[in-house]
């Protein structure tokens, strides 16, 4: 599940095609799309992260085309207190899309996030 960053760069998305190249899953690049603007998570506090995310993904074109039958695993660039994961995991499941689980590429050292 990708979006674009702010900027138009999405180095989320180079790390899981990498990923999956060496995983051998499928990539859906476009499986989640965020279609609100919010504020970095790097610049909020862990309390106010979860509600900065609350609505802000949809289901995105390749998700919304052709549901996939499989449970899917959401990848996250940086793990600092999941709550991007989370946010994103429900979308899922509130569209009836399991969700096998998660993987990050880093994590934030803790307290440093």
């Amino acid at each position: 599940m990708l979006w674009l960053a702010s900027g138009g760069f999405n180095q989320a998305e180079l790390l899981a095609r990498s990923f999956c190249q060496m995983t051998g899953l499928k990539l859906q690049s476009q499986g989640l799309e965020r279609t609100r603007q919010t504020v970095r998570q790097f610049e909020l506090p862990g309390n106010e992260r979860e509600q900065n995310l609350a609505g802000a993904f949809h289901l995105g074109s390749d998700f919304r085309h052709r549901r996939p039958v499989r449970p899917v695993l959401i990848l996250d660039d940086i793990y600092t207190t999941g709550a991007t994961a989370r946010s994103a995991a429900q979308t899922l499941r509130q569209e009836g899309i399991q969700v096998f689980g998660g993987v990050a590429i880093a994590a934030t050292l803790k307290g440093k996030g």
